[in-house]
C-alpha cells in the first residue's frame, strides 16, 4: 500500500505541532525571532540630516549642524552624539576637518529634495586643493550606510563640480556633482559598512570649475539581521506553509 507522506506530514502536524504552535508561539524564541526578522529593517532603519554651511542659517529641528562663517577659516568640529530625523539620539558621532572652508548663503530656497530652505540655501565651499573630511566614528558593525549629498548655487557660467568620496570597511567610492545653477539634483552612494575602527570617513574635494560646494549630508542606515533570524525565519514560514496546505487538503 502506498504511504501518501503528505498526509502523513500534515497528521503530524495536526497532532503535534499545531497545539504547539497555538500554545506557545506567543512565548517562544522562534515567535520572537520570526517577527524581529520581519520588521527588523523597519525598526532599526534611521536617517541622519547634517546642515553644512553658514552660522546664520542653520538648520533647527532634528537635524545636526556644522556651521562657520562666510569668510574661510580652519573647522575642526566635533559632534558627539548625532540625532536621528525623529530627534533620537542615535550614539553616532561626526568630526568635520579642514584646513580652509568657507561658508556660501546663495543657495535656492525652494526644492523637491524635501530638505527645508535653511538647509539648502547655504554650503560649505572649498577651492583648489582645499578639502573637507567627515570622519563618522562609534558607528555600529552590523549595520549598512547610505549617503546622500546636495549642494545648490545660484549663478550661471562654467561648471563647480564637487567630489565626494566615501570610505567605509567594505569599498571605497566616489560621486559627484555640479552645483552651479543646482535647484534639485542630489547624488548618493550606498551599501557601505563601517571599518575596524567603526568609522566611515567622506571626503570632500574639488573636482572641476573654481569651487565646490556641500550643503547637506543624510546618512540613511538599515541593520543587517542575523543570520539566526534568518533560518528561524525560513523554516517557521515553511512550517506555516505545511499547514495551510493541510487545512486546504482537509
Amino acid at each position: 500500500m502506498a504511504i501518501d507522506l503528505v498526509n502523513v506530514g500534515c497528521y503530524v502536524a495536526s497532532i503535534v505541532l499545531l497545539p504547539f504552535i497555538r500554545t506557545t508561539m506567543k512565548h517562544t524564541l522562534f515567535s520572537a525571532s520570526l517577527i524581529s526578522f520581519i520588521s527588523v529593517s523597519a525598526a532599526s532603519a534611521a536617517t541622519v540630516l547634517i546642515d553644512t554651511g553658514s552660522i546664520n542659517f542653520e538648520t533647527t529641528g532634528n537635524w545636526n549642524n556644522v556651521a562657520t562663517n562666510t569668510g574661510k577659516s580652519a573647522l575642526d568640529k566635533d559632534i558627539l552624539d548625532l540625532i536621528d530625523d525623529t530627534g533620537s539620539a542615535t550614539g553616532f558621532s561626526l568630526n568635520s576637518l579642514s584646513s580652509a572652508v568657507g561658508a556660501n548663503e546663495a543657495g535656492p530656497i525652494s526644492t523637491t529634495t524635501g530638505y527645508p530652505a535653511s538647509a539648502t540655501r547655504d554650503t560649505f565651499y572649498i577651492e583648489g586643493s582645499e578639502s573637507v573630511t567627515f570622519t563618522f566614528s562609534n558607528l555600529d558593525a552590523g549595520t549598512i550606510y547610505d549617503f546622500t549629498f546636495y549642494a545648490g548655487r545660484d549663478g550661471s557660467g562654467a561648471a563647480r563640480i564637487a567630489n565626494y568620496e566615501v570610505i567605509g570597511g567594505n569599498k571605497t567610492d566616489n560621486a559627484q556633482l555640479n552645483a552651479l545653477a543646482n535647484v534639485n539634483n542630489t547624488v548618493s552612494l550606498a551599501g557601505f559598512t563601517s571599518d575596524l575602527s567603526n568609522e566611515i570617513t567622506i571626503n570632500f574635494t574639488r573636482a572641476s570649475g573654481i569651487y565646490a560646494y556641500v550643503g547637506v549630508i543624510q546618512m540613511d542606515t538599515t541593520a543587517i539581521p542575523e543570520p539566526s533570524h534568518y533560518a528561524l525565519a525560513v523554516g517557521g514560514l515553511g512550517l506555516l506553509a505545511m499547514l495551510r496546505r493541510c487545512q486546504k487538503r482537509s
